[in-house]
C-alpha cells in the first residue's frame, strides 16, 4: 500500500501522506488501511493530500468516515495539501464546512499538538453536532426574520 499512502508518527500525531489517483479501483485498499484509525495513542491525524492527483467521491467518503471516527474519539483530524482538483471536489460537494483544512504542515502540527490531552474547547470538531443554542434576547436564531417573528419584541 506504499503507493497509496505512507504514514509517519510524531509525538502522538499520525501523518498520513496519500498519493496518486484515489478512485474506486483503490477503494478496498484504502478502506483496509483507514479502517483501524484512529489507533490508540494518536491525539490527532493529519492527512496530507498534496500528492493526490484525483479524488473521487468514494474515497472522499472514506476520509469523511475517518474524520467522523476521529471526532467521536476526541482525536483531531486535519487536512493539508488540499489543492487543485481535490479542493474543487470538496468545494463543489459543499464539504468544506465539515472538514478542517489547514494551509500547511507546520500549522497543522501546531494545531494538532493542541489536541494532546483531549480536544480544546475553542476548536470544536465540525463533524460533531453543535451545542444547543443559548436563548437570545428575542432575536430569531438565524438572524433572518420570518413570518412567525413579526410582532415579537426587538424584531422589526
Amino acid at each position: 500500500m506504499d503507493h497509496i499512502m505512507t504514514t509517519e508518527s510524531h509525538d502522538g500525531i499520525l501523518v498520513l501522506r496519500l498519493h496518486g489517483e484515489l478512485d474506486i479501483d483503490l477503494e478496498d485498499a484504502l478502506r483496509r488501511h483507514l479502517a483501524a484509525l484512529p489507533e490508540g495513542g494518536a491525539t490527532a491525524i493529519v492527512a496530507d493530500l498534496a500528492d493526490v492527483t484525483f479524488l473521487d467521491c468514494v474515497c472522499l467518503n472514506l476520509l469523511l468516515a475517518l474524520a467522523r471516527r476521529c471526532a467521536r474519539a476526541g482525536v483531531g483530524f486535519l487536512l493539508i495539501g488540499v489543492n487543485g482538483l481535490v479542493r474543487r471536489v470538496i468545494e463543489v460537494l459543499g464539504l468544506a464546512p465539515a472538514l478542517t483544512v489547514v494551509a500547511d504542515e507546520p500549522t497543522a502540527m501546531v494545531l494538532a499538538t493542541m489536541w494532546q490531552g483531549g480536544p480544546p474547547d475553542d476548536l470544536p470538531s465540525p463533524l460533531l453536532p453543535p451545542p444547543a443554542p443559548s436563548p437570545r434576547s428575542g432575536l430569531p436564531r438565524s438572524g433572518i426574520m420570518g413570518p412567525a417573528d413579526r410582532g415579537r419584541p426587538g424584531v422589526g
